[in-house]
């Protein structure tokens, strides 16, 4: 019985680090053929790892990069704010919060776009690229 358990216990612990392994090499492929301006491409690649580990915080910020970048803003959106929410490391959050604002701004949601950049700036109070788009949404909302 104790092999059995022993035997099991490794066989789980090699198919989590195999399925590790892919997600890193999913997210490297995906951070190479978006360098390159491929970003359809690296959208499946971040969405392999994404379903290979849900809860990768690199993975589903990086899937959040490629579409805003085929202008794809509301699964964007929703993707920076899965990654804030998943993330337990304050430059990601910051970087997923700051992102969120930008693909509201996109939508022209300028109200919904405020807290994210306050958030992003609590977060990382030097980002000057967030100051200034708090300072151009708030801007925006007045003028409407």
């Amino acid at each position: 019985m104790r092999y059995r358990i022993i035997t099991l216990l490794i066989a789980m612990t090699s198919t989590l680090a195999i399925q590790a392994q892919q997600e890193k090499k999913l997210i490297r492929e995906g951070n190479k053929l978006y360098k390159e301006g491929k970003f359809s491409d690296a959208e499946v690649s971040y969405q392999k790892a994404t379903d290979l580990n849900p809860v990768s915080d690199k993975a589903t910020y990086n899937l959040g990069n490629a579409r805003y970048q085929q202008q794809n803003f509301e699964e964007a959106t929703s993707q920076f704010k899965q990654a804030a929410e998943m993330t337990k490391n304050t430059s990601i959050e910051s970087k997923a919060l700051y992102n969120t604002g930008n693909s509201l701004m996109s939508q022209e949601k300028w109200e919904e776009s405020i807290p994210y950049f306050k958030q992003a700036l609590r977060l990382n109070p030097d980002d000057a690229e967030a100051r200034y788009n708090l300072a151009y949404a708030q801007w925006k909302l007045r003028q409407q």
